[in-house]
């Protein structure tokens, strides 16, 4: 009996080591990092790795770092339960204006930007302007609709101090009311009754993570140089909804995971069940979560025994103190094994 519950036990613990090793989140036989950055499918590095161009990355194994083909930004961080990736090298805008005291307003618009799968967060990011008299907004170009925009006017040549707060002065900052990826930049140079700028006022617009403070360490007061800072995007896959992309054949959900519209546009996000963990996206789906491995993923009591099931888990009670009874030598074994 001992030799039957010892054959048990290892049998136990290499079944729970397999499951607390680390999941693989890319395809198989593909690079899973670039230096410190994870490259989960449908992301990745070589071709056949990666779902189509749009996820295309580059790793610069000179720097270690990971930049997306498309939009040639050096990826920060990728996650696949939130659908983010951060990048640190979103260009900032600059635009020189000719000072004239007859004009009242002017609007300039600028290209159109189309990111496609990818829109900015809107929880995640903020849109920012720098200088003196200006009013600056973003609208959709599919909708037409007006997204966010701020006005920031001067009192004096400053540009923005360590002490401001991007409130209006010198700086204003607005936050985005939903994702979005396809927009064009408005901007309105103001005459006000304040001659703030002596020479061709320099205006800077730009999205920024949330967590970017803008303060003396940003102190965009030239348009001959060239800026850059974070933002996060969101991301999708496919170019249909939920519904229809089921009834096709490279829909991307697999096991264990359902599928989410994209409220900001076309596509879809798949996401693990509750109770599972892992890439939605692999061929394998999600794979189960052992509630058991770890004490703070269940609520079994000290007299129980947590069993794992698909997808969650039950409590058992004990009965290591009856062995204990019966089998003097297997004391501490029994306990370590049924603990």
């Amino acid at each position: 009996m001992l030799l039957h519950l010892m054959i048990v036990c290892i049998i136990s613990i290499l079944f729970r080591s397999h499951k607390a090793a680390a999941v693989s989140l890319a395809l198989d036989g593909c690079q899973e990092k670039c230096g410190e950055v994870e490259i989960p499918y449908p992301f990745g590095i070589n071709k056949g790795c990666y779902l189509d161009g749009q996820f295309e990355i580059t790793c610069d194994d000179a720097s270690n770092s990971a930049f997306l083909v498309d939009f040639k930004m050096k990826i920060e961080h990728t996650s696949i339960p939130h659908h983010h990736v951060r990048v640190s090298n979103f260009p900032v805008l600059n635009m020189t204006f000719n000072r004239s005291s007859g004009e009242s307003l002017r609007v300039q618009p600028t290209p159109e930007f189309n990111f496609r799968r990818f829109s900015l967060s809107h929880t995640k990011n903020k849109f920012v302007v720098v200088g003196c008299d200006l009013f600056a907004y973003v609208v959709n170009n599919t909708t037409k609709e007006f997204l966010t925009g701020c006005g920031s006017l001067c009192n004096r040549t400053d540009i923005v101090r360590s002490t401001s707060s991007c409130s209006g002065f010198g700086c204003c900052q607005s936050s985005l009311p939903k994702d979005f990826s396809i927009f064009t930049l408005w901007v309105n140079r103001i005459n006000t009754l304040k001659e703030s700028w002596p020479s061709d006022p320099c205006g800077l617009f730009f999205f920024a993570a949330t967590d970017v403070e803008i303060d003396h360490r940003h102190n965009f007061s030239t348009c001959n140089e060239r800026y850059y800072v974070p933002v996060v995007f969101n991301w999708t896959v496919g170019n249909t909804s939920c519904s229809k992309a089921k009834t096709k054949n490279d829909y991307r959900c697999g096991p264990n995971s359902n599928c989410y519209d994209n409220d900001g546009g076309g596509g879809y996000r798949c996401i693990c069940n509750p109770g599972y963990q892992g890439n939605p996206y692999l061929p394998k789906g999600c794979e189960d979560i052992d509630e058991c491995i770890k004490p703070n993923l269940n609520d079994c009591q000290e007299k129980s025994r947590c069993r794992n099931t698909p997808g969650s888990y039950y409590c058992q009670h004990s009965r290591g103190h009856i062995l204990a009874l019966f089998i003097p030598l297997g004391i501490s074994f029994s306990t370590f094994c049924l603990h």
